[in-house]
């Protein structure tokens, strides 16, 4: 109860302050191709920017000015080039790259989805409506919280189990030949919820879903992760990579990142999650080891660069530094401040920045505040230079 207070306060003060946007989408998947209508209403006349790529759509420009009363709409059509971005077969939906037009922000989603019957979707959703007549299925999604983009992902092949922690409803989409795992997955993200829970805040959604995959991704967006088809037998998903892809669900996922400022997610999550596990067991030191030899295996004066530029990896030297060298940069400033004080600022940045974008400047403030001290040595040196 109290998370979800906590967060409608912020949405209303957001409403107050901004202008706010709503995105109402409804898709058809038929023929192997997209078929959709978009709605978008604003509380106060706004200017939007939409980027609709290879899409077929009804209007031309993708600039618009959008006020109250007078909604903007707009159909579309996409046929993807079956690539590991999107992808539909007869037993696979697979939409993750730009297969609507995306606005230029966050906006609150309204989303529904028409699909043959037999699929069974996921999509960014606290709540998941199915309604099925005699030959298609009709999703709706709700996730009543800004968003920069949906995904969608379904198929045929899905054997669904459930379980739950607390107020989280944990479902686990596997392909039926890889069933049998989804109890000892259900049973660790129950394990990784709780634990994170306390060290950080209660877990900010209602809904958590593992999906399988057809493409060996590790991605994770708010109320689900994407893990690939080959990989779910191996124990580092479920022992390290699983625990990696929850604490995207605070940061990363609750907590968003300003990518023009610099990916600071990738790291602490990295820190939080795969060195975490190593400290609790002794072997810290060993972890920080390892990621010291990749540092000086890939990066030099030729091709290294201030953490603030990363964005993703793309690279080992950009994977060594985005993900390594910031882990680094967490763990100086807990030695810095001590682990309670370290924590307790890491608190303060979920409470005080759900659903919005930071940076590090954002991040530097808080530790300020939790430290009492000036930190613009230290973000100037490892962060900026």
């Amino acid at each position: 109860m109290e998370k979800i207070i906590l967060s409608l306060f912020i949405i209303l003060f957001s409403l107050q302050a901004h202008a706010q946007v709503f995105y109402k989408l409804f898709v058809e998947i038929k023929n192997q191709t997209v078929y959709g209508k978009v709605e978008i209403s604003s509380d106060k006349p706004e200017k939007i920017i939409l980027n609709t790529g290879n899409l077929s759509v009804s209007k031309h420009g993708n600039v618009f000015t959008v006020k109250p009363q007078k909604p903007v709409s707009l159909t579309f059509k996409y046929t993807p080039q079956n690539n590991t971005a999107d992808f539909i077969n007869d037993r696979y939906i697979y939409l993750t790259g730009n297969w609507y037009p995306i606005p230029d922000r966050n906006v609150i989603y309204t989303f529904e989805a028409l699909l043959p019957k037999g699929f069974k979707a996921v999509s960014e959703a606290e709540k998941v409506i199915s309604v099925e007549n005699e030959n298609k299925v009709l999703y709706t999604f709700k996730f009543p919280y800004p968003l920069d983009k949906l995904h969608l992902i379904a198929s045929t092949e899905y054997k669904l189990y459930k379980d739950r922690f607390k107020d989280t409803e944990i479902i686990i989409y596997f392909f039926k030949r890889d069933y049998r795992l989804s109890k000892k997955y259900a049973k660790a993200v129950k394990q990784y919820i709780k634990e994170y829970s306390e060290l950080l805040t209660p877990f900010p959604y209602k809904r958590f879903a593992v999906v399988e995959n057809i493409f060996q991704t590790g991605y994770s967006m708010p109320t689900f992760t994407l893990v690939g088809d080959r990989l779910v037998k191996y124990p580092f998903m479920i022992n390290q990579s699983l625990r990696h892809e929850i604490v995207h669900q605070w940061f990363g996922n609750y907590v968003y990142i300003d990518f023009k400022r610099g990916n600071w997610a990738e790291g602490l999550t990295t820190y939080l999650s795969d060195h975490y596990t190593y400290e609790k067991e002794g072997k810290g030191w060993k972890y920080r080891k390892n990621t010291l030899i990749k540092y000086m295996a890939f990066v030099n004066r030729d091709n290294e660069f201030p953490v603030y530029k990363f964005t993703y990896k793309k690279d080992r030297v950009s994977e060594a530094i985005g993900y390594g060298k910031v882990m680094f940069i967490f763990h100086m400033l807990k030695n810095l401040g001590g682990t309670d004080a370290f924590y307790e600022a890491l608190r303060k940045i979920v409470h005080k920045y759900l659903f919005k974008e930071i940076s590090w400047d954002e991040i530097k403030n808080v530790f300020e505040k939790a430290y009492d001290i000036k930190l613009d040595w230290f973000f100037d040196q490892w962060v900026y230079k």
